[in-house]
């Protein structure tokens, strides 16, 4: 009887995002989607969907936390069990600007309700970490949801789960696929002589 060596066989433990946090997702325009971590305890962490173009145009060159004037880094003064001083945001606030690596500077919208608990400073000094680590040191900023907020549905009608944004991603690719294929047809078809076209008729 031979017996398999388990040491061979490479186990896939989850990551800390996948243990802890449920993923959810607020599609923006043109693809400017955020990605939003929730833990059990209500806070939120707000980063940027892999599908984001700041992210596909090379390496993030600047990360801005006042993109409209309001530094939400430097003025969240937040004290007591209340969380009082703490900026209170909804899904359309613009949180932070990240300009991407062809120079296009991309609004990051929050994407859900709560109050800003923490805005993280390392991206002022190391963007790429939005490429290389966005679901942990590369997050944007950090949301908690006071209980009367979490009795709201957090799931609404236009947040979706995992499993809906990677459907709704894989249908825009697909869409995005035939199009360009409808396109090289037709401008094969325009390259075609007039007399020729009327040999193939």
């Amino acid at each position: 009887m031979q017996l398999t060596n388990q040491m061979d066989t490479p186990l896939n433990y989850p990551t800390v995002v996948e243990r802890y946090f449920t993923k959810y997702f607020r599609k923006g325009v043109d693809n400017e989607d955020v990605c939003i971590l929730k833990h059990s305890n209500r806070i939120c962490v707000v980063t940027l969907a892999s599908n984001h173009p700041a992210l596909k145009e090379g390496p993030v060159q600047k990360v801005s936390f006042s993109p409209q004037g309001k530094d939400f880094h430097l003025d969240n003064k937040i004290h007591g069990k209340k969380k009082a001083g703490a900026a209170k945001v909804s899904p359309s606030t613009v949180i932070c600007s990240v300009t991407s690596g062809s120079g296009k500077e991309y609004l990051i919208k929050c994407g859900t309700r709560g109050c800003i608990m923490e805005m993280n400073e390392h991206l002022l000094t190391t963007p790429t970490l939005l490429n290389t680590m966005r679901e942990t040191n590369g997050y944007i900023a950090v949301i908690y949801r006071n209980p009367q907020q979490e009795k709201q549905s957090f799931d609404s009608n236009d947040l979706l789960t995992e499993e809906q944004y990677n459907t709704l991603i894989n249908e825009d690719a697909m869409k995005t696929e035939n199009n360009e294929v409808s396109m090289k047809t037709e401008n094969n078809e325009d390259s075609i002589p007039c007399d020729k076209k009327m040999e193939v008729t």
